[in-house]
């Protein structure tokens, strides 16, 4: 049996997601307890210790090409 596909998205594309509110994390990351999501109108970063951070975009989440969302949350 093989796994299903993952389709992965562009940062804008991932952006359009969020602003549906959805969740999104990158595989690179591998745990999706780390995802972005806006929160009160900011976009915001969930990190594992269970907090919301101001998310501060940088060049690697830019050209990422590896975004999806987080259905398990």
């Amino acid at each position: 049996m093989t796994s299903p596909t993952i389709k992965t998205m562009s940062f804008s594309e991932a952006m359009i997601k969020v602003r549906e509110d959805k969740k999104i994390t990158r595989v690179e990351w591998a745990n999706n307890q780390f995802y972005g999501v806006f929160k009160n109108t900011v976009l915001m970063l969930h990190k594992p210790d269970g907090k919301f951070y101001n998310w501060i975009i940088n060049e690697g989440d830019l050209l990422g090409e590896d975004w999806i969302i987080v259905h398990n949350n």
